[in-house]
């Protein structure tokens, strides 16, 4: 129990648990929006919805890449440096949300009526959600995750009223829907900006992202591959084995959504804490890293196991129909997200380093490994064939990241990792 201690203090198992319970009430805000549009639009208009909370999901994907994850790293080392760092990656979130919203508003002239209200609100809005994401990783950054919790939190109560005033005044389209979530979820970031006195920095702009290209422009490129491989094989199946084969390997990977909760709220606060660490000790930031990853992957295992052995009675209850499909893959897709929490340790530690490109050059060997395998099981037996094969890519990423890790983390000091140009803005 002292060495485990000595490697995962009472400080930072309480600031991971506050990233895992901040990441449950982010996660709720869109779930329970989701639901509640599930059940009260038409298909069409649910379409919609979905349509523009999968653009969401995007833009978050590309401004945490371009903003959010350099500032996990390199948060600054004295409170002024801090303060200047944390205005200057919000502001450049927010810039790269005019960038994206100009393009949604565009496009929503060129769609039908239906998605066109839902895309448009998103456009208008999604600068405003970027900085409420950012700040998000700012706390986290500065060691102070209750203010990222009053954020989530917030948004999460505001958005339950929404949408009980939308259902009282029977006013619930798309449209309206986007535009009441995303409104509550940038005054949810406001009052963190409030509450921490941040004013964001927009001039220069772009000039955080250019400050940290050697980070952003990796990080992008990493998670373009990752997400490219995986909508690649997504088609691909569709393809081969019809949409219902989709369906069901979609409705697996659902049930792990409480994995993903953790590891991803967790991650936030280890990269942060693997910096600290790092500086004072790489054989402890691999130790925890490791530690991490043994943790992500025996949750995987249990939930995979309690899935195997729920009744086709309850699993109907949740899935729907498609339940039975879910629970043909469901033991392939488990072996791959045990394998991914592995993967998570390493990324946390490559991250915790700033080791970006030592990650793309990894992407070089892992993204074909993630199109081949999975593909080709698809080819030869559908939904189950692709589970398979993602299992057999996620555990060929073990190899490689963590054989990535251990490399960087060999030549690596904490005077070799500075911002270029000494800049802190």
């Amino acid at each position: 129990m002292a060495r485990l201690n000595k490697v995962l203090p009472a400080a930072m198992v309480r600031r991971v648990g506050a990233g895992v319970f901040d990441q449950i009430l982010a996660s709720a805000s869109n779930f329970v929006t989701t639901v509640v549009a599930a059940r009260y639009l038409d298909r069409n208009a649910f379409g919609a919805f979905a349509l523009a909370i999968v653009a969401y999901t995007m833009n978050l994907l590309i401004a945490r890449a371009l903003c959010s994850e350099a500032i996990l790293v390199r948060p600054g080392s004295t409170e002024a440096e801090r303060s200047r760092r944390a205005a200057a990656t919000v502001g450049d979130a927010i810039w790269v949300g005019v960038v994206l919203g100009v393009g949604y508003v565009i496009a929503s002239f060129f769609l039908d009526q239906t998605v066109r209200g839902s895309l448009l609100a998103l456009g208008l809005l999604t600068p405003g959600l970027l900085a409420q994401d950012t700040m998000r990783y700012v706390s986290f950054a500065q060691g102070r995750p209750a203010s990222a919790v009053v954020n989530d939190g917030f948004w999460l109560v505001a958005q339950g009223l929404v949408l009980g005033g939308l259902l009282a005044i029977d006013q619930f389209g798309p449209a309206r829907l986007v535009m009441g979530w995303g409104l509550m979820g940038i005054a949810a970031g406001l009052l963190q900006m409030r509450l921490d006195r941040l004013v964001p920095h927009l001039r220069p702009g772009f000039g955080w992202i250019r400050s940290n290209r050697d980070l952003s422009v990796r990080y992008l490129a990493d998670m373009i591959s990752g997400q490219g491989a995986s909508l690649i094989a997504s088609y691909v199946l569709a393809g081969v084995a019809g949409v219902a084969a989709v369906g069901a390997l979609r409705g697996a990977l659902t049930l792990f959504g409480p994995v993903n909760v953790v590891l991803l709220g967790s991650t936030m606060v280890l990269v942060p804490e693997g910096r600290r660490i790092a500086e004072r000790s790489t054989a402890r930031l691999q130790a925890m890293c490791m530690g991490a990853g043994a943790v992500f992957a025996g949750l995987a295992a249990v939930v995979t196991v309690v899935f195997l052995l729920t009744p086709d009675s309850l699993g109907t209850k949740v899935l729907g129909g498609t339940w039975s499909g879910a629970q043909s893959v469901m033991l392939p897709v488990g072996v791959a997200s045990m394998a991914g929490g592995v993967v998570a340790g390493a990324l946390a530690g490559l991250r915790s380093i700033a080791a970006a490109d030592a990650l793309l050059k990894t992407r070089l060997v892992t993204t074909p490994a993630a199109l081949v395998f999975p593909i080709g099981g698809a080819l030869v037996a559908g939904a189950g064939g692709l589970a398979v094969g993602l299992a057999i890519s996620v555990w060929w990423n073990v190899i490689w990241f963590w054989r990535a890790f251990r490399g960087a983390l060999r030549g690596w000091s904490p005077a070799a990792e500075a911002m270029p140009n000494g800049s802190t803005s």
